[in-house]
């Protein structure tokens, strides 16, 4: 894969249906390779997609390019491989106590 030709988007969707609509017409229109959102407004169950355990955060890839493998996954984050690529999407909520997003960072 040459790497240069890669491109990538990232956002917050803010569980915006509207919002995830653009964003995805707008991987197409750029011709996006992968992408991560945090807050969507759902995780699709489909192979390009892949989500934390509570959907807060996943990673997009095209459905015409590589696929992704999940290597791991819980709350708050997403790990997969994508061909020699390892992608991590992360979320982490600044308004959260902070016991609970230092619990968080520690996992």
């Amino acid at each position: 894969m040459d790497q240069s030709c890669t491109s990538f988007l990232q956002g917050n969707l803010n569980h915006c249906a509207a919002a995830q609509d653009l964003f995805l017409q707008s991987m197409v229109e750029l011709g996006v390779k992968v992408a991560v959102v945090s807050e969507p407004y759902y995780v699709a169950q489909r192979s390009h997609w892949k989500g934390d355990t509570l959907g807060l955060v996943a990673v997009i890839v095209s459905p015409m390019g590589m696929a992704i493998t999940l290597r791991e996954r819980g709350p708050g984050y997403v790990m997969v491989d994508w061909g020699p690529c390892t992608v991590v999407g992360t979320y982490f909520s600044l308004t959260s106590r902070f016991g609970i997003s230092k619990a968080l960072l520690e996992t």
